[in-house]
C-alpha cells in the first residue's frame, strides 16, 4: 500500500515538473515575442518618417509663394508625394500583418516595366541628394524597355525604395545607383542597387536579412530592416542577397521569378 501511495507521489511530482518546465518554456516564449513585436513596429515606426518628411518637404516646395512652378514641376511634385504616399499606405498594411491584426498588403498583380519602376524610385527620392549634394542618385539601363512583368507593383516599390533609403544612410559621397537585369534558365529579373559606401562587413552579409530567424536583442537597425524588406521580397516570390564580388561598396540585390 505504501509502495503505491509512493509510486502516485512519484508520478504526480514528475507531472507537475512537467508541466512547470512546459509553462517556464512558455514564459520565455512569449517574453521573446513580445520584445520581438517591440522592435519590429519600432523599426517600421521610424521607416514612416522618411516617405513622411520626403512629403512634407515637397508640400513645402509648393507652399511657397514666390515660387514659380511650370505645369510639368507641378506633374512631377505630385506624383512624389503619390508615391511617398502610397509608401506610406503599404508600410501600414505591413505593420498590420506583423503586429497579427489583418493579413497584410494584398497581392495585386499587374504588368509593368521594371525599367520604369526603377526610374520611378530615383525620381520619387530626387530629395535626398539635397539632402546630401555629395552623393548622386543614378538609373543604370541594363534591361530592354520591351521587358514587362506581372508582380504587386506597391511591395515592389517598397522593397525597392527601402534599399535606396539603406545605401543613403551609408554613402557620404559618391553614387547609389539603381537598376535591374534579366536572366534566363530559369527566367528572372533582378533588382539591385548598389553604392559607394562603407560596405558590409566582412561575414556579416547573411546577417542583414535573417533577424526573424535568430532574433537578437542587441540587433543593429539594419538587420532588422532589411529582414523586413527580406520578408516582403518573399511575399513577392523574390529573395534578397548582398553582392559579395561587389567592392566599391555595398550591392544589394532582389531577384524574383519573371510571370
Amino acid at each position: 500500500m505504501i509502495e503505491c501511495i509512493i509510486i502516485l507521489l512519484a508520478v504526480a511530482c514528475l507531472i507537475l515538473a512537467t508541466k512547470l518546465r512546459m509553462m517556464i518554456v512558455e514564459k520565455a516564449l512569449l517574453k521573446k515575442r513580445n520584445w520581438m513585436k517591440e522592435a519590429f513596429l519600432k523599426t517600421l515606426s521610424h521607416e514612416l518618417r522618411t516617405p513622411l518628411h520626403s512629403v512634407c518637404g515637397l508640400a513645402e516646395i509648393i507652399a511657397k509663394d514666390d515660387l514659380y512652378l511650370s505645369k510639368s514641376e507641378k506633374r512631377t511634385i505630385a506624383n512624389q508625394i503619390l508615391y511617398n504616399v502610397e509608401l506610406i499606405s503599404t508600410q501600414l498594411d505591413e505593420v498590420m500583418l506583423f503586429a497579427g491584426n489583418g493579413d497584410g498588403h494584398k497581392l495585386q498583380e499587374e504588368t509593368l516595366s521594371p525599367n520604369q519602376l526603377c526610374l520611378k524610385c530615383v525620381e520619387a527620392n530626387r530629395i535626398k541628394e539635397q539632402m546630401n549634394p555629395k552623393v548622386q542618385l543614378v538609373f543604370r539601363r541594363e534591361l530592354s524597355d520591351e521587358t514587362f512583368i506581372r508582380t504587386d507593383r506597391h511591395l515592389l516599390e517598397y522593397v525597392l525604395n527601402q534599399m535606396v533609403v539603406n545605401a543613403f544612410k551609408f554613402t557620404k559621397e559618391g553614387t547609389v545607383t539603381v537598376g535591374c537585369f534579366a536572366q534566363e534558365n530559369p527566367q528572372r529579373v533582378t533588382f539591385f542597387v548598389e553604392d559607394t559606401g562603407c560596405g558590409v562587413p566582412q561575414g556579416r552579409e547573411e546577417d542583414m536579412f535573417n533577424w526573424f530567424d535568430e532574433p537578437k536583442e542587441n540587433y543593429q537597425d539594419t538587420e532588422l530592416e532589411m529582414s523586413i524588406v527580406q520578408k516582403i521580397a518573399m511575399k513577392l516570390g523574390g529573395f534578397m542577397r548582398v553582392d559579395t564580388t561587389y567592392t566599391k561598396g555595398t550591392r544589394i540585390e532582389m531577384t524574383m521569378v519573371i510571370n
